[in-house]
């Protein structure tokens, strides 16, 4: 993985996290072990992206921008400012449609959705794939317009994505620092996840 062994720890690290927040929560665990491996993006062999387009905040396209992004500023030169409808609250979407049915910007964690989601033979549920998809969807928590997007299903999962959010980003400072990798009983619930939800081997 890009970053190496702060990229692995940062998978224990936030597992470790969602344990002791839900700890019966086994689906979220897995979404947290494996919520960085969409930086294998970057790499040759799982297409190459360039290192800016792995990193920052995943949002809808096809609607206004939330100035709550980060950078949004920098927005100001994207063609889609010049067209109308995309200018709107809802932009080419209606009230209520799902964020199943919304296009965002590609990323890390919209790279291991679209993985996960054709991989045959995983057992990963609607709530772990909505989990991992907008797991850097930080706007849609301050943003009414994206709000408005959510269909009943998606508001019912959104307080479990406030809680996984905090999990990556705690995670992401304190890997390498506190030992989760290291702790061999927790490493080995990891592989359990791995067995349980995920069929195919992955490497770390």
């Amino acid at each position: 993985l890009p970053s190496g062994a702060t990229a692995r720890d940062a998978g224990f690290t936030c597992c470790a996290l969602a344990r002791s927040l839900r700890p019966r929560d086994r689906p979220m665990h897995l979404a947290a072990l494996v919520h960085g491996l969409g930086l294998l993006s970057v790499l040759e062999d799982f297409g190459g992206c360039p290192d800016w387009a792995a990193l920052g905040e995943t949002f809808p396209v096809g609607c206004k921008f939330s100035e709550d992004i980060s950078f949004s500023q920098y927005f100001c030169s994207n063609p889609d400012r010049r067209k109308r409808v995309f200018n709107r609250p809802l932009g080419c979407y209606r009230k209520g449609c799902g964020l199943g049915s919304v296009k965002k910007s590609w990323g890390p964690s919209e790279y291991l959705h679209t993985v996960l989601t054709l991989l045959n033979g995983t057992r990963l549920d609607q709530r772990t794939l909505f989990l991992i998809r907008h797991q850097k969807f930080y706007s849609l928590e301050t943003s009414r317009h994206y709000r408005d997007l959510l269909s009943a299903e998606d508001a019912a999962m959104a307080d479990d994505l406030w809680l996984f959010q905090r999990c990556t980003r705690e995670a992401s400072s304190a890997a390498g620092r506190n030992g989760a990798a290291e702790d061999a009983s927790h490493v080995e619930y990891c592989e359990g996840l791995l067995k349980e939800f995920l069929p195919n081997p992955l490497e770390w």
